[in-house]
């Protein structure tokens, strides 16, 4: 008997086991199945018919802009529907594929606010909600989306303050922020992100100083922060920054000098400073420090002194503007052999003219 009651026990178990196992992977499929008619329940408008397919005709891994993945077939890895011109609410239900990777959304005519609810998304690596019109704040529950590396939010309505909680994405690498209007200082927390390659935050309404601890950014190659209203001086930690390529701070209430260290970075592309009240004078041998720099602009501002003399040795300028200073001397005549240059405007200095050789850079 004992032999026996083994046998039953033994495979009563394998039964247990199997009407256990095959309903967790039915309810998998219809977990994502069910997030995604969610989704297409709050979409109000679909012009292009590009949910049509969303229908039980099809798998839902076979739906317009549903990916799935290659090891669970069944699980939605990606959801892309850009420049659809779909309007409607994103539905907090979205945070229930947790297999997502990817959510692309840009460019259609979305509002309402980003869920809270997506900060559950710990494998989620890529978010683009930008050009809609998305209201709100930034959920500081994204900072749990431990893998993310890429957040674009541009071009939409969110108000409310950064969340430093976005600091706790150590893996990310584009923070895209721009056109909104969006308060308060920048996060110094930010000044973690060691992987960050480019932090856009301009056409908002930033106010307080740039934290010296995105000197720290020592991978950024874009810093674009203009059109707020940020304050006092450019941090001199931004001499780290040895792989910035452009730097953005044009329109902004930024005083005192450009910082000696400033001039460390070889890498510079474009430096745009204009419209602020920022002073001093430029270094002689400017192109001997930025030996790659194809765009200058630093007008209506507060500069003084001479056109650095070597500034034709950056022989890819294509764009000078440095109206509205106090520049004095001559325009350097080598100026009109930089073979790349399309756009100068020195206009409302104090230059002289005052023998023929000082018009030779014509």
């Amino acid at each position: 008997m004992d032999g026996v009651n083994f046998f039953l026990t033994f495979h009563l178990l394998i039964l247990c086991s199997s009407t256990v196992l095959v309903p967790v992977k039915a309810n998998n499929n219809e977990t994502d199945l069910y997030a995604l008619i969610s989704f297409k329940s709050l979409i109000s408008g679909d012009p292009l018919g590009m949910l049509s397919s969303w229908n039980n005709t099809l798998p839902h891994c076979q739906w317009t802009g549903v990916m799935c993945g290659r090891s669970h077939t069944d699980r939605v890895t990606a959801l892309v529907l850009n420049s659809k011109e779909l309007s409607g609410h994103i539905s907090p239900s979205l945070a229930n594929l947790t297999f997502l990777q990817k959510l692309s959304l840009s460019d259609n005519k979305l509002t309402g606010s980003i869920p809270d609810d997506l900060g559950r998304l710990s494998r989620l690596r890529f978010i683009n909600f930008s050009i809609n019109s998305l209201e709100g704040r930034i959920p500081s529950t994204l900072g749990n989306c431990s893998n993310l590396k890429v957040l674009s939010l541009r071009n939409n309505n969110l108000g409310g303050t950064i969340p430093a909680d976005l600091a706790n994405c150590k893996k990310l690498t584009i923070v895209n922020l721009r056109k909104n209007v969006l308060v308060g200082a920048i996060p110094p927390e930010f000044g973690s992100l060691q992987q960050l390659t480019a932090l856009t935050l301009g056409n908002n309404n930033l106010t307080g100083t740039i934290p010296p601890e995105l000197g720290n950014l020592t991978n950024l190659q874009g810093l674009l922060l203009h059109f707020n209203t940020f304050k006092d001086s450019i941090p001199s930690s931004f001499g780290k920054l040895q792989s910035l390529e452009s730097l953005y701070l044009y329109d902004n209430n930024i005083s005192g000098k450009i910082p000696n260290s400033l001039y460390n970075i070889s890498s510079i592309i474009d430096l745009e400073l204009s419209t602020n009240q920022i002073h001093g004078t430029l270094p002689s041998d400017i192109c001997k420090y930025f030996p790659d720099l194809q765009t200058l602009y630093l007008y209506e501002n507060q500069l003084s002194g001479e056109i650095p003399i070597s500034l034709p040795n950056c022989s890819f300028l294509s764009s000078i503007d440095i109206q509205h200073n106090s520049f004095t001397g001559t325009i350097p005549p080598s100026i009109g052999k930089l073979s790349y240059l399309y756009w100068l405007n020195a206009a409302n200095n104090q230059f002289s003219a005052k023998i023929p050789n000082d018009w030779d850079f014509f």
